[in-house]
């Protein structure tokens, strides 16, 4: 009864009701848990999100050619951007893994699978003539924060090319990248990297694989740069 009433209190989160609640359950099951677990739904949740998200942008951004509309897609649908949406809906609290995994130290990795996954189980659990439109609808939704902040979100994706173009312009010189350090953490890798350009160094970043490590500390640089009035990219 327990777990039945907390799958009802994600529910009110997601903003929907599922007919076969067992699709959530396993929606949110992590393959450590040795039963039936999500892999197969986050796969076409993958799918579902990548065409919603891409009819989105064709649709409602008319003057932007085909690159600009992959790049901005590649921000939306981004490992970092889904980690953020589920955990701003609290799914790390839901999801459900075997006794190896500690509950309160997970990788932040595991909500956004989990949440891709939950949108192949919404598809599937939705009425066959309404589901594309449905699902679209919700995961347009829990986006909305991230759709606001597109363009930002679209710089952000391409930090190291524009971190690069600026610094050769005005300075002459290209960026230095550092590992600072790596780290395991529930079983996830942790990367810490800063970014030196002709001797100033900018506040590191971490992420859990070296590129996206790198593309946050370049972003880092771009914004200390801004806020000291340089960078006019």
């Amino acid at each position: 009864m327990e777990a039945s009433r907390d799958l009802e209190s994600l529910e009110v989160r997601l903003g929907y009701q599922f007919r076969d609640r067992s699709l959530l359950a396993k929606a949110l099951t992590h393959a450590s848990a040795q039963t039936e677990n999500n892999e197969r739904l986050e796969f076409l949740g993958d799918a579902v999100l990548n065409l919603v998200v891409g009819e989105a942008l064709f649709r409602n951004l008319p003057t932007h050619d085909e690159g600009r509309l992959t790049d901005l897609k590649a921000a939306l649908v981004s490992r970092s951007t889904l980690n953020r949406v589920a955990e701003e809906l609290g799914l790390s609290s839901f999801i459900r893994t075997g006794s190896g995994l500690d509950p309160e130290d997970l990788p932040r990795s595991l909500a956004g699978n989990a949440l891709e996954a939950i949108l192949g189980a919404i598809y599937l659990d939705s009425p066959a003539d309404t589901r594309l439109r449905r699902t679209g609808h919700l995961a347009l939704s829990w986006l909305k924060n991230e759709i606001d902040n597109l363009e930002e979100n679209w710089e952000q994706t391409r930090a190291k090319q524009l971190l690069q173009t600026w610094c050769q312009r005005e300075l002459g010189v290209i960026p230095t990248y550092e590992l600072l350090c790596t780290e395991e953490c529930g079983g996830e890798n942790r990367f810490e990297v800063q970014v030196s350009l002709a001797n100033k160094t900018f506040p590191p970043a971490e992420a859990t694989n070296k590129k996206d490590a790198e593309r946050a500390a370049a972003w880092n640089a771009i914004a200390q740069l801004r806020k000291d009035g340089k960078y006019n990219a």
